[in-house]
C-alpha cells in the first residue's frame, strides 16, 4: 500500500468510524445529563422497605433511679437535630457451622500460639484450647468464628512486666492493629472505623478497673469500631428534605464515588454501636513486653465478635422523628446504656445512681450491633448529654432509642412488585 493510498483509508476510517463514535459520546453525555443516574431507583429516598418485616429491636436498659428528673435540651444549634427520614438496613451474612469449622478455628488458635491438636469440644458449637504455661484459655465458636481469649491472672506465671507497657495509648492503638492486621483478624469494615484505648488495673481479687495514669496500668485495652452507610444517593438528591439538614452540607462535601453497577452516588457513613457505646466489638489487651530478649508486647487478652455484613443494604425503611426518640427518652421509655462519673471508672460494672437532672447534648443516628445474633443492622438514636446526681456529681450519660418506624413496614414488605407488560395495541 503506497503513502497516499494509506492515507485516504485513514481518511475514510476517520469518517466511517470516528465521527458516529463521536456522535454516540455526545448523546451519551446528553442523555446523562437529562437524566442522571438512571440506574438509581426512581424512589430511592423513599422507603421500599425489600428486607422485608423487621424483629423490633429490644435493648436492656441500665437501673437507674430518677424523682421528678427534669431532662431539658441545649444541643450546638439549640434545637433537635433535623435527621434522614429514610434509611439503609443491612443483612448479616451468617455462614453458619461449615465441615471446615474446625480446621479454620485451629488457624485461630494457631495464630494465637496456642497447640492446634490440643483441643476440647465444651459444646456442640465450641472448640476450646488451654495453655497451662501462660494461663490462657482460648473458645471458638463455630458458626461466625467469633472467640474470646482470656488470662487467668490469678495463676502465678502470669507476669504482667507492666514498667515495659507501651508508652502511649496511641501506641498501644498501633500494636493492636497490627497484630490483628497481621493474622487476617481485621476486616476491611474495620479500616474506616475508628480505635479507643483504655488504661487498666487489676484489683486485688483480680478484678478490672480504669487507672488513671500508664504508670498505674498494668495493661492497656483497645477498642475497635467500624462504619457502615447511613445513606447512599444519587448525588442531585443530596439537598432534599428527607436527607435532613443536619448531613446536607457533609453530603455536599463528600466526592461522588461509584457504586452499585457503576452509578455515582454519594455516601454518609455513621459507627456502628453495640451494647455499650464506649466499647467496641473487638477488644484487645496489651500487657508489657515479653522479656529482656523479646521486646514483642503480650497479648492478655481478646474479645473478638464479628458478625459479618453484607456489602450493599438490602433495603431502605422509614424512621420515627428524632423529636419522637427524645419524647421517649422524657417519658423514661429509652434504655439507658451508659451513665458514667465524669473522669470515672469507665471499666468498672455499673452502679444505681439517683439522677437529678439530665440534659441533652447531642442526637445522632447510628447502627446497632449487639452482641448476640441478630439478622439485620438496623438504625439506633443515640442521645447523649450530661447528668446530674444527687450527690452534686455530674455524669455523662447514653439513652438508645429504636429508629425504625415499625408501624409503616406494609404487611408486603420484601415483595418485589411485578411489572405490568406493556400490551402491543
Amino acid at each position: 500500500m503506497t503513502l497516499t493510498e494509506a492515507a485516504a483509508f485513514t481518511k475514510k476510517s476517520v469518517y466511517f468510524i470516528g465521527i458516529p463514535f463521536l456522535a454516540i459520546t455526545l448523546v451519551w453525555i446528553v442523555y446523562r445529563t437529562l437524566v442522571p443516574n438512571s440506574d438509581l431507583p426512581d424512589n430511592y429516598i423513599t422507603p421500599d422497605y425489600m428486607c422485608g418485616p423487621l424483629d423490633t429491636i429490644t435493648i436492656d436498659s441500665l437501673p437507674v433511679s430518677k424523682s421528678d428528673t427534669t431532662i431539658s435540651i441545649e444541643t450546638t444549634s439549640g434545637a433537635i437535630p433535623d435527621l434522614p427520614t429514610v434509611v439503609n438496613v443491612f443483612e448479616y451474612a451468617h455462614p453458619g457451622a461449615s465441615l471446615s469449622a474446625l480446621q479454620e478455628s485451629q488457624i485461630i488458635a494457631q495464630n494465637l500460639n496456642f497447640d492446634m491438636e490440643a483441643y476440647t469440644r465444651p459444646t456442640t458449637t465450641e472448640y476450646q484450647w488451654t495453655d497451662t504455661d501462660t494461663a490462657k484459655t482460648l473458645v471458638v465458636e463455630t458458626g461466625n468464628l467469633n472467640f474470646d481469649l482470656k488470662t487467668d491472672f490469678s495463676n502465678p506465671n502470669v507476669e504482667l512486666n507492666s514498667k515495659t507497657l507501651p508508652s502511649s495509648t496511641e501506641r498501644a492503638i498501633e500494636i493492636a492493629t497490627t497484630y490483628l492486621q497481621s493474622r487476617s483478624l481485621l476486616t476491611r469494615d474495620y479500616y474506616d472505623g475508628y480505635q479507643k484505648a483504655y488504661l487498666i488495673k487489676l484489683t486485688a481479687d483480680g478484678q478490672m478497673r480504669e487507672a488513671t495514669s500508664i504508670s498505674e496500668a498494668q495493661m492497656i485495652r483497645v477498642d475497635f469500631f467500624r462504619k457502615k452507610d447511613l445513606i447512599t444517593i444519587d448525588p442531585t438528591l443530596a439537598q432534599t428534605e428527607q436527607i435532613g439538614s443536619s448531613i446536607q452540607n457533609e453530603l455536599e462535601d463528600d466526592q461522588t464515588t461509584t457504586d452499585q453497577g457503576s452509578t455515582d452516588v454519594k455516601k454518609y457513613t455513621t459507627d456502628i454501636l453495640n451494647d455499650s457505646p464506649i466499647f467496641g466489638n473487638i477488644s484487645v489487651y496489651i500487657g508489657g513486653q515479653m522479656g529482656e530478649y523479646n521486646s514483642d508486647y503480650q497479648i492478655l487478652g481478646i474479645n473478638y465478635v464479628n458478625w459479618y455484613l453484607a456489602d450493599q443494604p438490602c433495603g431502605t425503611y422509614k424512621l420515627i422523628s428524632p423529636d419522637e426518640a427524645v419524647k421517649k427518652v422524657q417519658d423514661g421509655e429509652a434504655a439507658l446504656v451508659n451513665l458514667v462519673v465524669k473522669n470515672g471508672d469507665h471499666i468498672a460494672p455499673h452502679e444505681n445512681k439517683v439522677v437529678t437532672d439530665m440534659l441533652i447534648l447531642d442526637v445522632s443516628l447510628d447502627y446497632y450491633d449487639t452482641k448476640e445474633k441478630q439478622y439485620y443492622l438496623q438504625p439506633i438514636y443515640v442521645i447523649k448529654g450530661e447528668a446530674e446526681l444527687d450527690t452534686g456529681e455530674f455524669a455523662d450519660f447514653y439513652y438508645y432509642v429504636p429508629a425504625i418506624d415499625y408501624d409503616s413496614i406494609p404487611e408486603d414488605a420484601g415483595i418485589a412488585p411485578v411489572e405490568e407488560e406493556t400490551q402491543n395495541p
